[in-house]
């Protein structure tokens, strides 16, 4: 496992602690019609609470949108859960009439499509790999405004049903260590997967990229 800093109580001071991502979503101090991205959105459910929660101006949904390609999902063979709609389409039609803007192929890629200093909130929750993580932590950060928000979902180092290490804590923990980000709020989840949401420093704190 990669090395990674520790943080201290001065990282954490002030954030708040919630039962759930919903609750924390809704509680974060994100302005009027803001600018959304989801990275790694799957078939939607997520993406729909962000929202009729936030109400955004825009919202860009990051995703490979290649599930019809897999043969079972959650236990149920792909086919049946999309109905037999490629995962793009199925998708598209869950959120008709949202207005979203999709973007399809390697997040790494698409995301460097969005301007810098430019989104409200970033909901990050696609690649887990430790050099996944890092190039969508890289690409939401120079897209997000002084004062946005990155939200990290699955902030754990290990799963243990597929056996597989994240890499989600070691990209969360030098950003808000070594790169001037702070943590204003953690949501728990059943099984630990949480999610972890950091405030973007001014750039008077910042140290520059990440650059791990």
């Amino acid at each position: 496992m990669i090395d990674f800093p520790e943080m201290t109580s001065a990282h954490v001071a002030g954030a708040k602690l919630f039962a759930n991502r919903h609750d924390m979503i809704a509680a974060l101090p994100i302005p009027p019609a803001p600018v959304v991205a989801e990275v790694g959105v799957a078939l939607g459910e997520f993406s729909k609470y962000l929202v009729e929660t936030l109400r955004p101006a825009q919202f860009h949904a990051f995703d490979l949108f290649q599930i019809h390609r897999d043969e079972m999902l959650w236990g149920r063979p792909t086919r049946e859960v999309l109905g037999g709609q490629t995962h793009a389409d199925f998708y598209r039609n869950a959120m008709s009439g949202t207005g979203i803007l999709m973007h399809e192929g390697p997040s790494a890629e698409t995301l460097k499509h969005l301007p810098d200093q430019y989104l409200d909130l970033a909901y990050i929750d696609a690649q887990h790999t430790y050099e996944g993580v890092l190039e969508d932590a890289r690409e939401c950060a120079r897209a997000a405004k002084e004062g946005g928000i990155l939200v990290f979902n699955d902030y754990i180092l290990h799963d243990p049903f597929i056996h597989a290490d994240y890499g989600v804590v070691p990209v969360v923990n030098q950003m808000v260590v070594n790169e001037g980000w702070r943590v204003i709020g953690f949501a728990l989840q059943k099984h630990l997967f949480c999610d972890i949401a950091l405030q973007r420093a001014t750039s008077a704190h910042s140290s520059g990229p990440l650059h791990l």
